[in-house]
């Protein structure tokens, strides 16, 4: 990749990435999209450790879990 383009940034928000129906395919599409042009980030709505949690960090993308106040 060019050094000097920075990658597309996509954030996905969901309730849990568990292995459900939407989840999956955003899992999907995850694994085989160039890592070298995107970077995807995940915003969910629990603290728990869902299906895919491990494997999202392996791939170099981030849970957040927003703050309600």
């Amino acid at each position: 990749m060019n050094k000097n383009k920075k990658k597309i940034k996509v954030l996905h928000v969901v309730g849990a990435m568990n292995a459900a129906g939407l989840e999956t395919l955003i899992m999907n599409i995850y694994r085989n999209v160039d890592l070298e042009k995107f970077h995807f980030d995940f915003a969910v709505h629990t603290t728990k450790e869902c299906f895919y949690d491990k494997e999202i960090l392996l791939k170099g993308g981030e849970n957040h879990i927003p703050s309600i106040t």
